[in-house]
């Protein structure tokens, strides 16, 4: 699992800035060395344009699947400011259950993406890209908080998982049960 590199700016659905580029070659370049399978993305322009980079380097075509998107998107409710995107966000990260006025509740996007996984089939390696949010909410539905790198978010204070830019989180699937194996791993972008 592979958040989107740094975008443009930290509103509104935005093509990579500079440095996001850079992260998301340097991302496609260390998954050059190993075998993967398939390449899947959500359909946002900043984990689309991330896959695409990524996919020059692996020769594989990307897999756009709605269900990897963010639980909400600022700019997608027609007159909302920032600051009632951000309230709507803090609400499901304090309430899990929360469903905002537009998107999902931080346990359905993390349903979606285990649905997505769960209806891959290869073998071998299968590289998503999609959201911080997105993986951390799967993480949260499937892991027990021991085993994740929980601290309080700096907004709302509840708990989250920081998933940083064009980090890889690793797990496995082993006879219908997952393995966390990485989180938030960034020493190939050193």
């Amino acid at each position: 699992l592979i958040r989107h590199g740094q975008k443009q700016n930290r509103v509104e659905d935005k093509l990579l800035s500079e440095e996001g580029v850079k992260q998301a070659e340097i991302t496609g370049t260390y998954l050059n060395k190993l075998t993967v399978s398939l390449l899947y993305a959500s359909p946002l322009k900043r984990t689309q344009q991330t896959a695409e980079i990524i996919a020059k380097y692996i020769n594989l075509p990307i897999i756009t699947d709605e269900r990897l998107r963010e639980r909400i998107n600022f700019g997608e409710r027609l007159g909302e400011t920032f600051e009632e995107f951000l309230n709507e966000w803090n609400k499901t990260q304090q309430d899990r259950d929360y469903h905002p006025t537009h998107g999902d509740s931080s346990i359905r996007t993390g349903q979606r993406i285990r649905a997505v996984l769960d209806e891959i089939s290869v073998e071998g390696m299968v590289v998503i890209v999609t959201h911080g949010g997105t993986i951390g909410d799967f993480l949260m539905n499937i892991f027990p908080a021991e085993q994740l790198p929980i601290s309080p978010d700096p907004d709302s204070g509840a708990p989250y998982v920081e998933i940083k830019e064009c980090s890889i989180t690793e797990v496995e699937k082993d006879e219908g049960a997952f393995i966390l194996k990485k989180v938030n791993d960034t020493s190939h972008l050193l």
